[in-house]
């Protein structure tokens, strides 16, 4: 995958002339089988940009270095800007920048940054609470819902939105362990 090819035609293409953004959609593009990555990731923090006024993001990511708080304080600013959302919501448009900010040497915490709370979860009150969540997270593979036999109707969208991005998070944050030039596990040749 190439990052310029993926952003072509987008306005947040822009960002590529920042090499810290450079160096987030090639490690985005190396681990990760899906351009959807690069393209959401490169457009939240294109509008965490707009919306906390940080213009450069090399001298954000030089001044973060030198004081982490600061990379903390800009993403309670950028929630500061979203408090009419919800916290997933929140979550998910900050997504772009708190992965920028870990890519790029910056040790953010993954903790939801705030927003108005969503409605409460579907309640686990029978067994099937966590055989819904592993069914859910096979969605993920291309599976339906109707085909992983969960009736569509019991289950709560921002449910579900909340499983997948508490999934999507342990993922980020299992990508952003990995130490660079590592293979990727994925796409890894058989031996």
């Amino acid at each position: 995958m190439n990052a310029t090819r993926i952003l072509a035609g987008r306005r947040e293409g822009d960002l590529l002339a920042f090499p810290s953004v450079r160096r987030m959609t090639d490690l985005l593009s190396q681990r990760c089988r899906e351009s959807s990555w690069v393209r959401t990731s490169v457009a939240s923090l294109e509008r965490f940009r707009a919306m906390t006024g940080y213009a450069d993001l090399e001298a954000l990511r030089e001044q973060a270095l030198a004081e982490p708080a600061l990379a903390e304080q800009a993403l309670a600013r950028f929630a500061g800007a979203l408090a009419a959302y919800t916290d997933i919501q929140v979550s998910a448009l900050a997504m772009g920048a708190k992965l920028w900010f870990r890519l790029n040497g910056i040790a953010v915490p993954w903790r939801p940054l705030g927003g108005t709370l969503s409605p409460a979860l579907l309640p686990a009150t029978d067994s099937q609470g966590a055989e819904r969540v592993i069914l859910l997270a096979l969605i993920g593979s291309g599976l339906r819902l109707p085909s992983c036999c969960v009736c569509a109707s019991e289950i709560s969208a921002h449910w579900i939105v909340r499983v997948i991005s508490s999934l999507t998070a342990k993922l980020i944050h299992w990508l952003c362990s990995l130490p660079p030039g590592s293979a990727n596990r994925w796409n890894a040749s058989p031996s």
